[in-house]
């Protein structure tokens, strides 16, 4: 297996356990970085980008994760999958918002707001995992 792969199933365990011991604003980051581990992995698996070529086209964007994202959704968009490409879009941009706001923002992250950060992460993670070989 992929360690970015197992990364990402590991961070989705780590915020649903971080959840359960009422560490809501931590369980954000993991819902966000198991999804960010799963798209790396599949730009380097199914969409036979290197490294390198990860590196520095993710450094010419100025937003890796933005960059990221985008890749993912011209994947999509490849495929002629225009709906997915937008979902795809839509949900990163919640995890992000989410995970902004609780790791930066002097606010108290709510246990729905965690729950309904896994729910999101597990709807993005199940639509790649339909329309890439992972």
């Amino acid at each position: 297996m992929s360690e970015l792969k197992n990364k990402s199933e590991k961070n989705l365990e780590s915020a649903q356990y971080l959840i359960s011991k009422a560490y809501f604003a931590s369980s954000i980051h993991c819902s966000y970085y198991s999804c960010v581990q799963l798209m790396l992995h599949i730009l380097r698996s199914d969409l036979n980008k290197t490294e390198a070529e990860i590196d520095i086209e993710g450094q010419q964007e100025g937003s890796f994760h933005n960059w990221l994202q985008g890749q993912i959704s011209l994947a999509f968009l490849g495929k002629g999958n225009f709906e997915a490409s937008r979902v795809v879009s839509s949900y990163f941009g919640q995890l992000k918002a989410l995970r902004v706001k609780a790791d930066y923002k002097n606010v108290e992250i709510k246990p729905k707001q965690a729950s309904n950060s896994i729910d999101t992460a597990k709807n993005l993670i199940k639509l790649l995992e339909n329309n890439f070989t992972i």
